[in-house]
């Protein structure tokens, strides 16, 4: 009886244990990200002064790892690709559109890269750190600093009530509601404010 219920009960625990983690690895990049909306909101200057280093950094990085390593040139290729539309975002940064031809090249770019890359890595053995390191580096770095930065001026800048319905990210957007608005970090620290004990606040 211990034999065959050991088993099932070690199961049991183990995928408990795996939905904490996942719960709480869930929660701290959520606080991570939240944190740096949050910097990236007092410093905006030196922000897009970091993404035009970072995106230069790491078109030079693709080069010489599609020169000199087995990586697929066509991955090497998309992520150029990508990297030189993120370069674009800075013209007008923090704002963005949501429609833009740029943002939706963007992604479709973005997704390719991924795809190439998980099927390179899938048909060929790395080691687990080197494969965290180049997609967290060359595929995922910028658009996430992108993602902070622009979702991150949400509530920071004024309105008027002039801006185009199609315009992502920005207070502009909800003339009528515009400390209510929020894109997707704003709205998920509304939520943790809303569901965890607080302070009272004095005004």
């Amino acid at each position: 009886m211990t034999t065959m219920l050991g088993p099932w009960l070690l199961a049991i625990l183990g995928a408990f244990g795996s939905l904490l983690f996942a719960t709480f690895a869930t929660l701290c990049l959520a606080a991570g990200l939240m944190y740096l909306s949050e910097v990236v909101e007092e410093y905006t200057t030196l922000t897009k002064k970091v993404l035009r280093l970072s995106i230069l950094t790491i078109l030079g990085l693709l080069v010489v790892m599609g020169l000199f390593t087995d990586l697929p040139w066509l991955g090497t290729l998309l992520g150029l690709a990508a990297h030189a539309l993120y370069f674009q975002f800075l013209k007008n940064f923090p704002f963005t559109r949501l429609m833009s031809p740029l943002t939706i090249g963007s992604v479709v770019v973005f997704v390719l890269h991924n795809v190439v890359l998980y099927h390179h890595f899938g048909q060929r053995w790395y080691p687990f750190d080197q494969v965290c390191a180049y997609m967290f580096i060359c595929c995922w770095l910028v658009p996430l600093t992108l993602f902070v930065s622009l979702s991150s001026f949400d509530d920071a800048l004024p309105t008027d009530g002039s801006a185009s319905p199609n315009r992502l990210f920005s207070a502009e957007a909800r003339p009528q509601a515009p400390k209510r608005g929020g894109g997707l970090l704003v709205g998920l620290k509304r939520w943790f404010e809303d569901m965890l004990p607080g302070r009272n606040k004095t005004f």
